[in-house]
């Protein structure tokens, strides 16, 4: 939670810095370890969005409850590799701007 929080100071500061007041409404962490990655930003909870690679560390097994994201800490989105979820995000985040 202190590394978390760090990060959430940094990037609010940088965002006031860049000229958008309120600073920065939600952090996505991206990862392919389920007990570091995932753990970590589900238990900051708040403004912290948990996005699972299936690339790298975490391999799914489709014949476990949750088929394709971890069991144990569950990613709160689940993608095949970082360029899907930086397409993700920029998508998520075009779609909120667009509603506001």
């Amino acid at each position: 939670p202190p590394s978390h929080r760090y990060v959430e100071d940094m990037l609010d500061g940088l965002a006031t810095k860049g000229g958008f007041d309120g600073g920065v409404h939600t952090i996505y962490a991206i990862g392919d370890n389920p007990d570091t990655d995932m753990a970590g930003a589900n238990a900051a909870g708040g403004r912290w969005r948990s996005i699972l690679t299936r690339s790298g560390m975490f391999q799914p097994d489709p014949s476990k409850p949750g088929g394709g994201n971890a069991v144990e800490h569950p990613g709160d989105y689940v993608v095949e590799d970082v360029g899907e979820a930086y397409d993700d995000v920029i998508c998520k985040e075009q779609r909120a701007a667009a509603v506001a």
